[in-house]
């Protein structure tokens, strides 16, 4: 399978290069650092676990957000930086032509650079996870293993979202410019107008359910429960919701992590201690799962007639 070669020229290019070394330097850094400071806040008479680090909450452009949702920002960024030129790049080189002049097809280039991009985003990732791991060992802070390397392997797994999501736009994009815009489009709408979207579009369902007479009435409580539906479609609200689970005591509790903490009793009292399916952990780990799908399988079928 050809697709193998495509991706392990990737990668080596990117071991070459000082890239990917300042990236696991930067990411290593900054793991290792915040679980150092998560030690020196345990003492005896307040002994912290390694969730503490994940749960303690950093202002981010005036929200507050747990530090765990802070990595998700970060590996979003850097994937997007990683691989938004994966394929427009060689098409504007001409190199493109001179790829697939050799035994790869299409199919073969584009899920070559999906996993070639993809590893050199998750090699720093762990390596940051598995240093921070140690300082935790060494610290004499409770290490709760399981919660720690469940986090690494979902920020993992953000990191291939992103590098899918960004390939698939650099399949879709007809020139560099466009690719930068459509990345640059795309991170600021999942971090920052969310929001706004979300409002917008229970906006539309509301007035359609309100106009079209067989569909049914729906609750405050459900109406409460599909604002949640709506906003772990984002891919970075679904990751973090599920890392949530792994500091948090409930599922109900991690759905409404990023819920200001002044509403959160009440919410939880009304939704009660049962949540749909589409809230369950399983149903978001699939939503987080099909934006690797879909957006790649879209940038491919766009790729396989362009004219290049």
């Amino acid at each position: 399978m050809t697709w193998q070669v495509v991706a392990q020229k990737d990668f080596q290019d990117a071991v070459r290069s000082r890239w990917l070394w300042g990236l696991s330097l930067f990411f290593v850094l900054f793991i290792a650092l915040g679980a150092y400071i998560t030690s020196t806040l345990s003492t005896a008479s307040q002994a912290l676990t390694s969730d503490a680090l994940f749960s303690s909450q950093a202002l981010v452009a005036g929200q507050r957000l747990p530090f765990a949702a802070f990595i998700g920002q970060f590996i979003a960024l850097v994937a997007f930086v990683v691989a938004y030129q994966s394929l427009i790049g060689e098409r504007e080189s001409g190199t493109m032509k001179l790829l697939l002049s050799l035994p790869h097809s299409r199919r073969d280039t584009v899920l070559g650079k999906l996993l070639g991009r993809s590893a050199v985003v998750v090699f720093p990732v762990l390596t940051g996870f598995l240093i921070g791991a140690l300082v935790f060992l060494t610290s004499g802070v409770q290490f709760a293993a399981v919660h720690y390397f469940v986090i690494a392997i979902l920020a993992a797994l953000l990191g291939v979202v992103f590098v899918a999501i960004a390939v698939a736009i650099s399949a879709l994009a007809n020139t560099g410019r466009q690719a930068t815009t459509g990345v640059v489009g795309f991170y600021f709408l999942v971090t920052f107008f969310w929001g706004p979207v979300r409002r917008g579009l229970l906006s539309l369902l509301y007035d359609l359910f309100k106009s079209v007479s067989f569909l049914p009435q729906l609750s405050t409580k459900s109406w409460m429960q599909l604002t949640l539906l709506v906003k772990y479609v984002n891919p970075l609200r679904a990751y973090e919701t599920l890392t949530a689970t792994q500091y948090t005591t409930s599922v109900l509790r991690a759905r409404l992590v990023l819920t200001s903490p002044q509403l959160q009793p009440a919410a939880m009292k009304f939704l009660g201690n049962s949540l749909p399916f589409y809230l369950s952990n399983w149903f978001v780990a699939l939503v987080l799962a099909l934006w690797i799908v879909v957006p790649l399988w879209l940038g491919f079928v766009t790729f396989r007639e362009a004219d290049l």
